[in-house]
């Protein structure tokens, strides 16, 4: 597993400094790529069969126990080992836990991807010779994979009439072979009026169109909680917010906008 003996940050904690790393004293390596998902699916009785309806997540986020351990089993000073308890277990809320490296002997970057996580119940790891060496917890996780940083592609467009598009293409590299709902930022040029996005990839015919924006207007359109900015959610003509596939996803973008902007989060196997 990615994190076996690898430095990590968690929140505002740094491994590295009380020479921290993810090992194994009595867990066992996390062979899962993912969180478990259900299958929602109907009976057919004419035909003996079950048809696929979707996925279902609801029981997908990952739970696994882990051990952070120094890295040479060297004791912690009683003191490193309360401020270690007190900086990152029971925390309220998740927090991203990065990997840093396999260990500091061969570093590989991988801060791009993080679990947002929160790490509970621990209990101590000691020597023969009862001194504490490091740690034994529950990873308990918002998600059933890893997180990738926000990606941005922003586009400039330059419309000068109502009428005038473009047809861009925005890729996504994710391993969740499921809809990735972006945050879209578009801002409109100086006469504004209607606004189209179109993702021809998923559906050429599934608009997501605007009516009437103000001139110069910066308008966020979030697909993750379904928000439009301002009063402009009044204006939206066709409510389908924007969505994307894993690949690329070719777009049309109608009306006189000066650019527009994507940011999402790729999803990445364990």
């Amino acid at each position: 597993m990615i994190l076996d003996e690898s430095y990590f940050t968690y929140g505002d904690f740094d491994s590295e400094k009380y020479d921290l790393i993810f090992g194994h004293v009595n867990t066992s390596e996390l062979a899962n790529m993912a969180g478990q998902i259900g299958t929602l699916s109907i009976f057919n009785k004419r035909n003996k069969a079950i048809y696929y309806i979707n996925d279902d997540y609801s029981n997908s986020p990952v739970s696994f126990e882990a051990e952070i351990v120094t890295l040479c089993a060297t004791p912690l000073e009683d003191i490193d080992a309360y401020e270690i308890e007190k900086a990152i277990f029971n925390k309220r809320g998740y927090r991203k836990l990065y990997v840093k490296g396999q260990s500091k002997f061969a570093i590989i970057d991988e801060h791009d991807s993080y679990l947002n996580c929160r790490l509970i119940n621990p209990s101590r790891i000691y020597s023969s010779r009862d001194q504490v060496i490091g740690f034994r917890f529950t990873v308990e996780c918002d998600s059933l994979m890893f997180w990738q940083d926000p990606t941005e592609i922003t586009y400039t467009l330059n419309h000068t009439t109502t009428s005038q598009q473009s047809n861009i293409t925005v890729k996504v590299d994710s391993d969740l072979d499921d809809y990735i709902y972006p945050k879209i930022t578009v801002t409109m040029g100086n006469d504004g009026g209607d606004l189209t996005i179109i993702n021809n990839t998923d559906d050429s015919t599934r608009l997501t169109k605007f009516v009437d924006l103000s001139s110069n207007l910066i308008i966020i359109v979030n697909g993750v909680n379904n928000t439009v900015s301002g009063q402009n959610y009044e204006k939206m003509a066709n409510r389908n917010f924007v969505r994307l596939l894993p690949g690329s996803n070719g777009f049309t973008i109608k009306g006189e906008v000066k650019t527009i902007k994507y940011e999402f989060q790729n999803r990445k196997y364990i």
